[in-house]
């Protein structure tokens, strides 16, 4: 890859990045919210950074194999990884904190199920004993 290729692919990635930690900053808001309208577009959005970025990472994994060690593809490759690591990281926080979410609805949704197949019928807490209205019993 040429010099002027590898860094235009690498301001392409980095900004990528940058989209991807927006994406997760924006789940972390839906998490504390609890807002998730929108979820699914986010996860689309995920799924679209990840493919566009899968070549890209490759082609610059190429092109740092072809450069000297301290070249300014092989620092700013370093720089990228680490903010990798950390977007992993944030990955496996976020994904533990959704599964967690998850689970405590479905925990909820269980008890009410039992609760209504215990019950017959519905009635009010306070409800008054019947009494005879009639006058000829």
């Amino acid at each position: 890859m040429r010099p002027e290729g590898a860094q235009a692919t690498l301001t392409r990635v980095t900004v990528l990045w940058g989209e991807l930690e927006g994406v997760y900053d924006q789940l972390d808001e839906h998490m504390v919210s609890g807002g998730w309208a929108s979820i699914d577009q986010e996860a689309r959005r995920l799924d679209t950074l990840h493919a566009e970025l899968a070549p890209l990472v490759s082609a610059l994994a190429a092109a740092r194999s072809g450069s000297a060690a301290g070249s300014a593809i092989d620092r700013a490759w370093l720089t990228l990884a680490e903010r990798g690591r950390a977007l992993a990281a944030r990955q496996r926080d976020l994904t533990g904190r959704i599964v967690g979410a998850r689970d405590a609805v479905e925990a909820d949704l269980a008890r009410v199920r039992r609760g209504r197949s215990q019950t017959r019928t519905y009635s009010s807490a306070t409800a008054l004993p019947p009494r005879f209205t009639s006058r000829r019993i």
